[in-house]
């Protein structure tokens, strides 16, 4: 519930930096109470919620870089973005998707600037990635062992879905 509950803080401060007060809570409240946010990320111990406060974390401290003037805290905010940027694929390795985003955003929006992002988004992920190798054998953790289930094949696809279907949690 705390990291749901950060994870909604985070998200008003990213759309009050695109829009007024008012529709920056409108914005909240239906992140908070109209996704999945509270029934899936507060209420069960599944990376929903930490991804989501990473990638909202990373969102508004690449906002806060845009914004800086120039001699300001421009790097301090890139370095912010990439730890949340590294950790991702710790949390989640499906999540390396936004990272690969942001890494595409950085290099285009701040140039040579970005290596403040790169070097905090190494430190950012190689703590896990450590742990991952110690633990599991594997720099995706507990993933590596189900590789298969991120296979693009119909067989998978069809396992896949039928377990959604019947799974006492999120089935019908």
């Amino acid at each position: 519930a705390l990291v749901a509950a950060l994870s909604v803080a985070l998200c008003f401060l990213c759309a009050r930096e695109i829009a007024g007060a008012g529709a920056a809570l409108a914005a909240t409240a239906t992140y908070a109470l109209a996704t999945s946010m509270w029934s899936t990320a507060a209420q069960a111990l599944w990376q929903h919620g930490p991804v989501n406060a990473a990638v909202l974390a990373m969102t508004y401290a690449l906002f806060r870089a845009g914004r800086a003037r120039p001699g300001g805290p421009v790097a301090a905010w890139l370095a912010a973005a990439g730890v949340c940027t590294g950790l991702l694929p710790v949390i989640r390795p499906t999540a390396v998707l936004f990272s690969v985003a942001a890494a595409i955003f950085v290099v285009a929006q701040f140039g040579r600037r970005g290596w403040w992002f790169a070097a905090a988004a190494l430190a950012g992920v190689a703590p896990g990635t450590v742990w991952n190798a110690v633990v599991f054998h594997s720099l995706v953790g507990g993933y590596g062992g189900d590789a298969r289930a991120y296979a693009f094949a119909p067989l998978p696809a069809f396992d896949a879905l039928a377990a959604l279907l019947v799974s006492p949690s999120r089935g019908l």
